[in-house]
């Protein structure tokens, strides 16, 4: 007997879409976070912008005295980090 013989009569059902991992990273729908011409990848939506900042701080030293832009935007909600304007001295 030949698989074509066994779903002759009663063919395979589909398995449904596979729901995603709860141990899986997927970024958080509907924010984009930028710090100048770089995109940051967003931690999750349990982060707000300040704890974000913070936790890129060590990657971008100057983010410390940055200031955060909210905004909602077509694809949601977007997060800049802007550079602010210092004197040396």
């Amino acid at each position: 007997m030949s698989s074509t013989d066994l779903f002759a009569n009663n063919p395979p059902t589909p398995l449904p879409a596979a729901a995603p991992s709860p141990n899986q990273r997927t970024p958080a729908a509907g924010r984009l976070i930028r710090y100048g011409d770089r995109r940051l990848t967003d931690p999750g939506p349990q982060f707000d912008a300040q704890q974000i900042k913070e936790m890129y701080i060590p990657f971008f030293p100057e983010l410390g005295n940055c200031k955060i832009e909210e905004a909602e935007g077509e694809s949601g909600v977007e997060i800049r980090f802007v550079k602010q304007a210092t004197t040396k001295g």
